[in-house]
């Protein structure tokens, strides 16, 4: 089912391309989905007012120095 969505919509933005309505080398469907779910979660850890900032789990604190990850959530 969801592969047929993105066929669907990736369609749309062929036609939009056709048509002139979007440039040439416009992002695909998965790639607009990817930046816009990487750009709600930055927003919903580091805004703490937030509608969604209640639901993230709690934060862990570590003894090690590590490289540093995308975020110190604990994940159960």
């Amino acid at each position: 089912m969801v592969g047929l969505r993105d066929a669907r919509l990736q369609a749309v933005i062929r036609r939009g391309i056709r048509s002139g309505l979007c440039e040439q080398h416009h992002e695909t469907v998965e790639e607009l989905v990817e930046e816009a779910d990487d750009k709600l979660f930055t927003n919903v850890m580091y805004i703490k007012q937030h509608v969604l900032h209640s639901t993230l789990p709690g934060t862990m604190d570590t003894k090690y120095h590590l490289r540093p990850g995308p975020h110190n959530f604990k994940l159960t």
